[in-house]
């Protein structure tokens, strides 16, 4: 943060959003040189959709436009932190929310992944998309090459729904992105408790 600290951001005990070891937040300033550092890597940052590097100041005019902007009207951008700290994991949003149409999609990088951290963030979200949002559907995107995301958001109840041919690029070659979604049924139909069910149950940092 060149010398300056990180605005001050409280931890609550009882988090709206959360799955069984982290929680979800509101982005805020204070994450922009983490996010953009974590999205010029190659891993997190390909895998989300950025082909380019993307500097802080382009970060933050994003942050400005899309997240200050838009966060609460058709879409919900949140940092993904461990239960009983702010630090920074990852990054998922729920967004693009159509009120015509109903449903939102579903984004999602951890800038460190492999240790499950990506498939709790997905479930806190979907509890909050379903059980705060009484959204319909929600519904994601990933290169077909993407097996560590596409497994996640099985795991967590997505059902592959189709894909479009082409519209991916990986290593230099055409793929095609897969689409998944998880309906209000599905959701219903999980046998894992939710997020609002954690709080009563497994206090944050146990």
């Amino acid at each position: 943060m060149n010398g300056q600290e990180k605005p001050y951001r409280p931890v609550p005990s009882r988090p709206i959003a959360r799955g069984r070891r982290v929680w979800l937040r509101p982005i805020d300033e204070g994450d922009l040189e983490d996010y953009c550092a974590a999205i010029n890597e190659h891993e997190p940052g390909w895998w989300a959709g950025y082909v380019g590097a993307s500097s802080l100041a382009q970060t933050r005019r994003w942050y400005e436009k899309t997240v200050v902007e838009r966060h609460g009207v058709d879409g919900y951008w949140f940092t993904v932190c461990p239960l009983g700290s702010d630090e920074f994991l990852g990054q998922i949003w729920v967004w693009d929310i159509d009120h015509r149409v109903r449903g939102a999609e579903i984004s999602v990088y951890i800038a460190a992944p492999g240790r499950g951290v990506g498939t709790d963030a997905i479930d806190a979200a979907v509890d909050f998309g379903f059980g705060s949002l009484d959204l319909p559907r929600i519904f994601g995107f990933t290169d077909e090459h993407n097996q560590r995301s596409l497994a996640a958001f099985e795991r967590c109840g997505f059902v592959v729904e189709g894909r479009l041919r082409g519209a991916g690029t990986h290593a230099g070659r055409r793929t095609d992105l897969v689409q998944f979604s998880m309906t209000l049924d599905d959701w219903r139909a999980l046998e894992r408790p939710r997020s609002w069910e954690l709080n009563q149950s497994d206090p944050p940092g146990r």
